[in-house]
């Protein structure tokens, strides 16, 4: 459970993987590093470089090593490699986002963090010869690429996630157990980063008038955050007295972070839900403890909004405000083949845009966005009427009224948004947002059996599929059907040689029933609590680029994620007798936030089964099972309290496995703490433990671990009924 940092990460296991290059011409690299405020000599071997089999060339600063470790140009790097890199020059700050991962790394600063989390380097960051230089090895298998270094030719490879096989288990003289984190705690952590997908988002724009002047000032106290809600249109931050320093900058997502220096985060709550304006959701955190406390506050911003940060007379109150847009202009115009929608606004815009049924329409909204009411007079090809108003007082709206179904593409110019309408290439396929019901028009010359249906699940990705038994592109086309609602983003049709796929890119995890009559089939999203009478989640601890623990040549996530297949495969196996349908918080090696699993079982789940594994390094003695609990207000009214399931699940674990009975404790670990259904976290051993590890590097004993596993979840289900 608790995570150790690993030195050098699996540095054994990736020799197998470097190139097969035999050798270079090495050249001496002679060169003057200034760092650190001195000039260095420098004198070694030429570095190569390479990213994706591509030899990396022509650098305004080549690869270094001081110290032992291996320096590279942070944005040269990873840019390559298909990162977002940013740097915050106040604090100075390098950010590296890719994927649903951001490590965060400070010029020297050995303490790095990785999606939100602190992690030890071996070695910090450095201005050297003006450039961003940062410890290759770290960045990169924090973002999940592999790394592999050639002593003999010098040669030091970088892979992505994309193109290396999975890897084998670390030996244990490469792990260094020195350094211990808890990532699943609440307890000091700070706001989680974790980059999210950009898309066509527009980054929302600092309209500040003046930067913060830094002052000397006792430590304070955050104690107090008020976020927007009705007219109040700004987030107001209190401090017990004057602020030092504030620093703000905004991530590629459009999350505005505001650090608050010297100052001790006492706030009631750290995360805020805002349902108006121009913020969604606000993270606080106590994000440094030392050198000086900083106060971390995150904002999710709505796309292209303007916002001001300044700091009251007194120093006391910081306050965000933003200003409302305003739309200017909508014009409609054709050129025979398309159609054009352009939305000029004060500012930037950023638009959502919702594809709507019965009738058929586009909803554009703009979140914080004033407009006029208004008629459009727009009859074309596609378009019936275009209709303007405010939809409720934070967001504009534009309705476009359509003859037949579209497809649609948007692009950006300065503050204005064009809309192109064409024909769409798919056809006799609807769907109804309000039912959550796709409609697919029969064909009686090419009739579909709906038993031969397929089913590809792949809920993690948040994509059903569905492929039919033959070639039906001439029914229904192929494409992307653009629907942007709250459950669907969008579903693509394509066919290949004698089958077509129907993939439904979800916003929700859904169940789907197929049903049919004389003219359409239909296929009907459900909520799994609403197809299946007993739903259990299964959460394999940590994952990707958080290993969790390590010890004895063995690491948390590889350990937990095979015992949760293993768990998986038993339940899946028995359904038909059970009834028990089971999902997992995650299926492979793959980074998934820890402030993600718990709403993810709440919404489709009835009961949650967390695994993790314990440490109690450097000392070796501590080991056994014990079960964590945390008590939920609605305990007494669904049937079963948090405790009487720990105590179900500690007890055949204990007996199945016959470790060391560390009984069942409370603790507020965040994937408990969130739920609001029946919930569990299982440590079932420790690997600082000889005996333990030596128990769990057994097949055996994980297959037993399951098993124990699976015997708790019939037993909870026998005395709780779900409530539907």
């Amino acid at each position: 459970m608790r995570s150790k940092i690993l030195k050098n990460l699996v540095v054994a296991s990736f020799m197998t993987t470097i190139l097969t290059i035999n050798t270079y011409a090495m050249e001496t690299v002679e060169m003057n590093l200034t760092y650190d405020g001195k000039s260095h000599k420098y004198s070694a071997k030429e570095i190569t470089l390479m990213i994706d089999d591509r030899k990396i060339e022509n650098l305004t600063m080549p690869p270094v090593i001081i110290n032992d470790y291996t320096l590279v140009p942070a944005r040269e790097v990873f840019e390559e490699l298909g990162a977002i890199v940013g740097w915050n020059g106040a604090t100075q700050e390098v950010y590296v986002a890719y994927g649903a991962d951001l490590v965060v790394l400070q010029i020297n600063n050995s303490v790095a963090n990785l999606n939100g989390n602190p992690i030890i380097m071996d070695s910090a960051p450095k201005i050297i010869n003006d450039k961003t230089m940062i410890p290759i090895r770290f960045a990169s298998e924090a973002l999940g690429f592999q790394v592999g270094w050639d002593g003999t030719n010098r040669i030091v490879s970088v892979k992505s996630p994309d193109t290396f096989e999975p890897l084998p288990e670390i030996p244990a003289d490469n792990v260094d157990d020195s350094d211990e984190v808890d990532h699943e705690t609440n307890q000091g952590s700070v706001v989680d980063e974790g980059a999210s997908n950009t898309g066509d988002m527009v980054p929302a724009v600092d309209v500040s008038n003046s930067k913060i002047e830094e002052r000397s000032y006792p430590e304070t106290t955050v104690s107090n955050l008020t976020p927007p809600s009705g007219s109040n249109h700004s987030v107001i931050i209190n401090a017990s007295s004057e602020i030092s320093k504030v620093d703000k900058f905004l991530l590629p997502d459009n999350r505005l972070v505001i650090d608050i220096y010297n100052s001790d985060m006492q706030l009631p709550k750290t995360e805020y839900t805002v349902s108006t304006g121009a913020v969604k959701k606000i993270r606080a955190a106590q994000n440094q403890v030392t050198p000086q406390k900083v106060t971390r506050i995150v904002l999710e911003l709505e796309s292209g909004v303007n916002y001001a940060v300044s700091l009251s007379g007194d120093r006391k109150s910081l306050s965000v405000n933003f200003e409302k847009n305003s739309i200017q202009d909508v014009s409609f115009n054709s050129d025979g083949n398309y159609e054009y929608i352009t939305i000029t606004g004060a500012k930037s815009l950023g638009p959502e845009i919702t594809s709507l049924s019965n009738p058929e329409r586009l909803v554009v909204d703009f979140s914080f966005t004033d407009i006029t009411a208004g008629e459009l007079n727009a009859n074309g090809k596609f378009v019936q009427s275009i209709r303007k108003a405010m939809f409720d007082e934070q967001t504009g709206r534009v309705v476009i009224e359509l003859k037949s179904r579209v497809k649609y593409t948007v692009s950006s110019a300065g503050n204005s948004v064009t809309i192109r309408l064409e024909e769409p290439t798919y056809k006799n396929i609807s769907y109804d947002g309000e039912q959550k019901i796709i409609t697919l028009k029969k064909n009686p010359y090419n009739p579909i059996n709906i038993n031969s249906i397929i089913h590809t699940d792949r809920y993690n990705d948040y994509k059903y599929i569905l492929t039919l038994p033959g070639n039906y592109q001439d029914i229904y086309g192929y494409g992307e059907y653009e629907i942007n609602d709250s459950n669907v983003g969008s579903i693509s049709l394509v066919t290949t040689g004698s089958s077509t796929q129907i993939t439904i890119n979800e916003k929700k995890v859904f169940a789907l029933k197929i049903y049919e009559d004389g003219e359409n089939i239909y296929i009907g999203l459900k909520n799994p609590k609403e197809v299946y009478s007993k739903v259990v989640v299964i959460d394999p601890g940590h994952g990707g680029s958080d290993p969790g623990t390590s010890g004895h040549g063995m690491q948390e996530k590889v350990l937990t994620l095979d015992i949760g297949l293993k768990l998986k495969a038993i339940l899946e196996k028995n359904y038909e007798k059970t009834g028990i349908k089971v999902y997992t918080t995650r299926a492979e090696d793959v980074y998934v936030s820890r402030f993600d699993r718990a709403p993810f079982a709440n919404d489709i789940g009835d009961l949650f089964v967390s695994i993790h594994l314990n440490s109690a390094h450097p000392n070796p003695v501590p080991n056994g099972t014990e079960t964590y609990y945390y008590p939920h207000a609605n305990d007494s009214t669904i049937g079963i309290s948090t405790l009487q399931t720990a105590e179900i699940f500690h007890k055949n674990l204990i007996n199945t496995l016959q470790l060391n009975d560390r009984k069942v404790k409370k603790d507020s670990f965040t994937v408990i703490l969130d739920t609001k259904i029946p919930s569990v976290l299982c440590e079932i051993g420790f690997l600082s433990s000889e005996s333990d590890a030596q128990k769990l590097l057994a097949e055996e004993f994980r297959e037993l671990t399951a098993q124990a596993l699976y015997d708790s979840i019939i037993e909870v289900f026998g005395v709780y009924t779900p409530k539907r």
